[in-house]
């Protein structure tokens, strides 16, 4: 910051790039600064930074959404705003959509992931026409209602759980409402005599955590476990797409047209636009 006499004379206010001020100096005498001059961009429109808060929008409302999830999925990270932090940074590096246009109703949740751990993934098969959540298959006995019945078949089905772990199923899908979340969890335990949310069914012969997910727009498995240290051991587990999601949302198009979105409109800046990349 330059002070005493302008370079043109003593001056206030803006000429060129040159802004003139006065001030006091250290013995309250009446003295002249110049600074160059830094315009206020309110809403910078950059390709960059509208394609930043592009992604914001349905990351916050997933976020919102799936809070209690998310706070508790960062494996090693403290509740709360450290959890949702590292949520966030991972959240924006992975986001592949959807993209909505600033301004519209943010109804689908953005592909992302959830939760980060020690635990690996748990497969949530995309493919399933139904959109079931399978635990176990190939059941052949009919008088499976507990989870002290169910947990020996699962634990023998899945090599990288074991007794204690709880398992839980996110659901996700959008209504004029906004976004809606469905989750259903149990914990592995031989004797445990709480029914399973959904038996077997004579002829199917699944177990599962979910009935019938077709319509919704995602989905996630979730392990988490106590580990011998007491920490909370999670696995890495994402939104996958159903074939319910709305492809139009995830295409260059969408994208281009919401990241055009947020380039355009208002004047409360001194930055040309940037004309979209190829």
């Amino acid at each position: 910051m330059a002070k005493g006499i302008g370079l043109i004379g003593n001056f206030r206010g803006k000429v060129g790039n040159m802004v003139g001020y006065n001030l006091k100096d250290s013995n309250n005498k009446q003295t002249q600064g110049v600074r160059v001059y830094q315009p206020i961009v309110k809403n910078p429109k950059t390709y960059a930074q509208a394609e930043q808060r592009a992604k914001l929008a349905p990351i916050n409302a997933t976020y919102r959404a799936l809070k209690m999830i998310i706070d508790r999925g960062q494996e090693g990270k403290a509740y709360g705003n450290k959890s949702r932090l590292a949520w966030l940074s991972e959240a924006m590096k992975a986001f592949a959509g959807g993209w909505f246009k600033k301004g519209a109703a943010i109804t689908a949740p953005a592909l992302v992931p959830l939760t980060k751990g020690s635990l690996g993934s748990i497969s949530a098969d995309a493919a399933n026409a139904q959109q079931f959540i399978v635990l176990c298959s190939d059941i052949t006995e009919s008088t499976i209602t507990t989870i002290g019945q169910a947990t020996p078949l699962i634990l023998a089905a899945n090599s990288q759980m074991r007794e204690g772990d709880q398992i839980t199923c996110v659901g996700v899908q959008h209504t004029s409402d906004g976004i809606q979340v469905k989750v259903n969890s149990i914990v592995l335990d031989a004797s445990s005599t709480e029914l399973l949310p959904y038996p077997p069914k004579q002829g199917d012969g699944e177990i599962r955590l979910m009935e019938d997910l077709d319509g919704f727009d995602a989905k996630a498995i979730i392990l988490s476990r106590e580990g011998d240290n007491g920490a909370h051991l999670r696995s890495n587990a994402s939104l996958v797409a159903t074939n319910k999601y709305d492809a139009d949302l995830l295409a260059d198009a969408a994208k281009e047209a919401a990241i055009k979105s947020y380039m355009t409109g208002g004047s409360n800046t001194d930055w040309a636009e940037e004309s979209l990349r190829d």
